[in-house]
């Protein structure tokens, strides 16, 4: 078996904590609730900035890893797994009186979450994926130039012709910035202090860009959301350049990062996430006070530990069951 690689599997489990970070403090209100005058304004935006890279990084390790084969397995252990969440949770929030708006008929629905696009972010990744092998093996035959000219095409079109935030077009972008850097390892020469002071370089020009957008009366315009999509990009690359040359010999994360996708399956599940970030954890109500950035940072730990210690026994009951019934099918020589 091919070793994991400890150290991106950690960057696995930062990407989706900050996914976390930007639902709890986007979803939960704080976001539009704080200003300029008040003490958390800085410390909170900019942690909100930095963390606006957390699917950015899906995508690009997802490019840096795919190969040419297809790999329908991973496909539907994804479908399976959001399927059953989405179900899971709208049910018990139906039958609780959590969600009063709900009906049988979403959860009918919440069986399919690819088609019914439960979660816009499960839907480009399924749909990516099954384009990878196509992408890879058309990029595999291109040159180098011709690679970088497709990446910034698709960098054009998606900041300054088309709004391709949330889309396949951003997915699919990111997706071979990820396969240019592992086959061509434009930063090998770089070592990890310069990746990193990149990266943080990036951060603050990213920041400086979101602040000075609101100041000056340009946020949201095409020339703002151009700017953001090509800051988040680098914020990105330099990020991952930075951990693909750290070693990590501990394989604690590669233990916890094949279960970080129900953190964003049991959080963002659309029948329980407004309950969640305002009614339960009054985020909104809370980000005034001084006590705030601790409270973020342990509640979103928390979170995540308990997402991730469900999946863990949701996973074994399944391997139980799947066991079980191997044995059954073996026991009357259905299977061999």
């Amino acid at each position: 078996m091919k070793e994991r690689n400890h150290s991106l599997d950690l960057l696995r489990i930062i990407a989706m904590f900050m996914i976390l970070t930007v639902h709890f403090l986007g979803w939960g209100g704080a976001v539009n609730t704080l200003t300029a005058s008040d003490r958390n304004y800085f410390i909170v935006m900019p942690i909100y900035f930095v963390s606006q890279i957390g699917n950015t990084l899906f995508f690009l390790l997802a490019g840096y890893f795919s190969g040419e084969k297809f790999r329908i397995k991973s496909l539907l252990l994804i479908e399976r797994k959001t399927a059953f969440y989405a179900v899971i949770i709208s049910v018990i929030a139906l039958l609780s009186g959590i969600n009063s708006e709900l009906s049988w008929g979403y959860i009918i629905k919440s069986e399919f979450p690819v088609l019914t696009n439960r979660y816009w972010f499960i839907s480009v990744y399924v749909i990516l994926s099954v384009l990878a092998p196509v992408l890879v093996r058309g990029l595999n035959q291109c040159s180098k130039k011709i690679v970088i000219a497709a990446i910034f095409a698709l960098l054009l079109h998606n900041t300054f012709l088309f709004e391709a935030n949330m889309t396949i077009l951003q997915g699919i972008h990111v997706f071979i910035v990820g396969c240019y850097i592992k086959r061509f390892d434009p930063f090998e020469k770089f070592g990890k202090l310069p990746s990193l002071l990149l990266f943080i370089g990036s951060v603050i020009l990213y920041a400086g860009e979101r602040f000075a957008s609101q100041r000056f009366g340009f946020e949201h315009t095409r020339l703002d959301e151009g700017l953001r999509y090509t800051l988040i990009i680098l914020m990105a690359v330099f990020l991952l350049s930075f951990f693909a040359k750290i070693t990590i010999r501990s394989s604690l994360p590669s233990l916890i990062s094949g279960n970080v996708l129900a953190v964003y399956l049991i959080t963002a599940c659309p029948a329980i996430y407004h309950q969640l970030y305002e009614s339960w954890l009054h985020v909104e109500d809370f980000c005034r006070e001084w006590w705030f950035i601790g409270y973020y940072f342990l509640v979103n730990i928390a979170l995540f530990a308990i997402c991730v210690m469900i999946d863990k026994l949701v996973t074994k009951i399944n391997n139980a069951e799947v066991g079980i019934w191997l044995k059954v099918l073996r026991k009357f020589n259905l299977i061999s």
